[in-house]
């Protein structure tokens, strides 16, 4: 098999397509191929330059720029733009010189990255839905890393506890201790994080210089890797500080009202014993 009949091949069969420009910039090749990606026939795109195939809603800022490349015969890489409004395609090219240096052209490849373009227009909208709910939501959410050092809290959590997300990054959990916390109910919390195990609706007082006193409720689950290292834990915490004062004064409400039944009860039994002496 001679060396352009394999070239041929390995041109007509790969997913991206090859093609080159004269010294006027205009195609001089296009591989077949590119009628299988693209859908357009190699050789209508002959003889046209880089302008006679843009649309109308093409971003000529980028294209501007793009074009200026080309007329300073400079190589370039991975310019991205919509073809036709359709499908997405990312180039290269190399300039080519005569054997006496004046300019020939360009030769280049293109790749259809439709796909990619999707997939990362879906991340980014996945992105910014949890940033959003994230931002508006009554909770904050957080990240610790494989040394359970707090990596990531969402920004609401400034708004709602009073101390911003930075505070909280590099330090673990015992970093964030004040000297008057439950020993024994921490120690049965590290033990939970020391294990990587899942915990839910944990409890505790968050007090501390410079820091607003506020009771947390937090949960949270470990997180690993595809060969089952640990990576550290996400988690939510929510501030019922007001929940929990409201649950104390009901209780102190219902003591009271037991004390005010008892009292009641033995005036009625002293009455009852003063109308017998009586």
């Amino acid at each position: 098999m001679n060396r352009e009949r394999r070239i041929q091949d390995f041109a007509e069969t790969a997913s991206d397509w090859f093609w080159e420009m004269d010294e006027n910039l205009r195609f001089s090749y296009m591989s077949p191929n590119v009628r299988r990606v693209l859908g357009v026939a190699p050789e209508s795109l002959l003889g046209k330059t880089r302008e006679d195939s843009l649309g109308e809603n093409c971003d000529r800022q980028a294209w501007d720029t793009h074009l200026r490349t080309l007329r300073a015969h400079l190589p370039f890489h991975g310019f991205t733009f919509a073809w036709k409004g359709e499908r997405w395609v990312r180039i290269s090219g190399t300039h080519i010189f005569n054997a006496d240096g004046s300019f020939a052209g360009y030769r280049g490849m293109g790749s259809d990255i439709s796909e990619i373009k999707k997939a990362e227009q879906a991340f980014r909208e996945s992105e910014r839905r949890f940033r959003d709910f994230a931002e508006s939501s009554a909770d904050w959410f957080w990240e610790m890393d494989e040394n359970l050092r707090f990596t990531w809290m969402s920004p609401n959590v400034e708004q709602i506890v009073g101390v911003p997300p930075e505070w909280h990054y590099g330090k673990t959990r015992q970093d964030l201790l004040g000297d008057n916390y439950d020993a024994d109910l921490w120690d049965a919390h590290f033990q939970v994080l020391n294990e990587r195990k899942a915990f839910r609706d944990f409890v505790f007082l968050r007090q501390g210089d410079g820091i607003p006193q506020k009771w947390i409720q937090t949960s949270g689950k470990p997180i690993f890797d595809m060969e089952n290292r640990f990576l550290g834990y996400r988690g939510t915490g929510s501030d019922i500080t007001r929940a929990r004062e409201t649950e104390e004064q009901l209780l102190q409400a219902q003591k009271m009202e037991t004390v005010g039944q008892l009292t009641g009860g033995i005036a009625h039994d002293f009455n009852n014993l003063l109308g017998i002496v009586i």
